[in-house]
């Protein structure tokens, strides 16, 4: 991965309706690029600016699972998730909702792009 020196943790989280509880996924991964930027858009009121962030994770590693059949166990890349710039380790909803900065970034769009070259994932974030 070009410039692939990021260590990131991807936080996925699911609620079990069986149990009533929420299960919490942490998955520290290394070689990673993460490139953030101010996104200047006008509305209504005026200019509004939001922080965009372009992530990129070289494939394969180990323990993905598609979204769709993801259930708590591995890990998997998808909207809402969210994702921590270094090693981080949660374990709880209310942590969950904690994380947030500019090191950290809520998974907006995937996209798969393991079949290119230099095969990776492709993640933008808010």
């Amino acid at each position: 991965m070009l410039n692939g020196k990021k260590t990131i943790t991807i936080v996925n989280m699911v609620h079990d309706r069986t149990a009533d509880e929420d299960i919490i996924s942490c998955r520290t991964l290394t070689g990673c690029s993460w490139f953030a930027r101010i996104k200047a858009s006008e509305t209504d009121v005026g200019m509004q600016k939001s922080r965009q962030h372009l992530i990129r994770i070289p494939a394969p590693k180990a323990g993905f699972v598609p979204a769709d059949r993801w259930s708590g166990y591995g890990w998997t890349l998808k909207a809402g998730d969210k994702i921590v710039s270094g090693a981080k380790y949660i374990t709880t909803a209310a942590e969950f909702a904690a994380l947030k900065g500019t090191d950290v970034c809520t998974i907006t769009d995937v996209h798969d792009n393991r079949d290119k070259p230099l095969p990776h994932w492709f993640v933008e974030g808010a």
